[in-house]
C-alpha cells in the first residue's frame, strides 16, 4: 500500500521496545482494509531507554512510503522489517529503503524513470490486480 505516516510513537510492550505508527492508506494495492493502518516494528526510544534492532525500518511522521506488510494480531508488520518500507519522493519516482543501516534507490537503469512508478500501476501488476484505488 502507498500511504503518509501521520503519527508515531514509542511504546513499551511486556517482552520488548517497540516503534507504532499510524499510516493514512492513499492507496491500497492488496489486502489493506482501511484507510488508517496501525504499523508495528521493533525497537525506539522508550523514556529514555533505546532499543536497537539491525534491520527495523525507521518511520518519520509525515513522509510518503510505499509498504508491503503482514497482518499481525492487532496491527500491521512490514514484511522482511526494513525491505518492506520504502520512502516515496514527492512526485513517486524515487524511493528509497527506510534503514539507517544503508538502502538502495530504485530507479530505471537507463531512462532515469522510477522501477516502480504508482501512476504506471506497476506495483499493482507485481502483486496482484486485486487492488483498491483510495
Amino acid at each position: 500500500m502507498a500511504g503518509t505516516v501521520v503519527a508515531v510513537r514509542t511504546v513499551r510492550t511486556p517482552r520488548s521496545i517497540e516503534t507504532v505508527a499510524r499510516v493514512r492508506v492513499d492507496r491500497a494495492f492488496k489486502g489493506a482494509d482501511s484507510r488508517l493502518l496501525t504499523v508495528r516494528a521493533p525497537g525506539g526510544l522508550y523514556k529514555g531507554r533505546r532499543l536497537v534492532v539491525p534491520g527495523s525500518p525507521e518511520l518519520i511522521q509525515g513522509e510518503s512510503v510505499l509498504l508491503f506488510l503482514y497482518r499481525d494480531v492487532d496491527s500491521w508488520r512490514p514484511v522482511g522489517m526494513f525491505q518492506g518500507v520504502w520512502r516515496l519522493d514527492r512526485d513517486d519516482l524515487k524511493m528509497a529503503r527506510a534503514s539507517g543501516s544503508g538502502g538502495a534507490v530504485v530507479l530505471a537503469p537507463k531512462a532515469g524513470r522510477a522501477a516502480v512508478d504508482l501512476r504506471q500501476r506497476t506495483v499493482s501488476q507485481l502483486v496482484g490486480d486485486a487492488g483498491v484505488t483510495r
